[in-house]
C-alpha cells in the first residue's frame, strides 16, 4: 500500500463516533530536518485510537501555526502515514515501533518525486515537582 493511500482516513461517520473513539498518546515529538537542525521549528503530537486512526496537531513554533495530523497504521506491516496538514501531497510515514522510542526516522514524501528523511526526538515535560518525565510512563 502506498503512503499517500494509508494516509487517507475517512471523517468520523457521526459526532458520536468520534466522542467514542477512545484515543491513546503516541507521545510528542520535535521534527528535526538534518543533523545541523538542533532547535526544530516543527512539533507534531500524535494520538492513536483502536481502530488504528492516527490523528495529532502539528505545529510551527516560528510561525505560531497548527494543522491538523490524520492517517493510520497498516495493521498487517505495522506501517504509519499520515497527511500533514492541509496538503493532499506532503505525508510522512514510519514505523509503529518507531514512535515508542526516544528518537524516530520519519521519511517524508512531498507528492512522488521527492522524499526527505527526518528525525522525530521525544519530547519531555516536567511535573509540577520539576522530575523529569516523557508521555510513554
Amino acid at each position: 500500500m502506498r503512503a499517500m493511500d494509508l494516509a487517507t482516513v475517512a471523517p468520523p461517520e457521526s459526532e458520536e463516533e468520534a466522542v467514542e473513539s477512545e484515543w491513546m498518546p503516541l507521545g510528542t515529538f520535535a521534527i528535526s530536518t538534518n543533523e545541523k537542525d538542533v532547535e526544530p521549528s516543527q512539533v507534531v503530537q500524535l494520538a492513536v485510537n483502536k481502530s488504528g486512526i492516527i490523528s495529532g496537531t502539528l505545529y510551527n513554533i516560528e510561525t505560531d501555526q497548527a494543522q491538523a495530523v490524520q492517517g493510520q497504521i497498516d495493521k498487517e506491516t505495522q506501517r504509519v502515514a499520515f497527511r500533514l496538514g492541509e496538503s493532499e501531497v506532503v505525508v510522512a510515514e514510519t514505523g509503529l515501533y518507531n514512535l515508542t522510542q526516544e528518537e524516530a526516522p520519519l521519511h517524508v514524501h512531498f507528492g512522488t518525486s521527492r522524499t526527505e528523511n527526518y528525525l522525530l526526538v521525544r519530547l519531555e515535560y516536567t511535573d509540577d515537582e520539576g522530575n523529569i518525565e516523557t508521555e510513554q510512563q
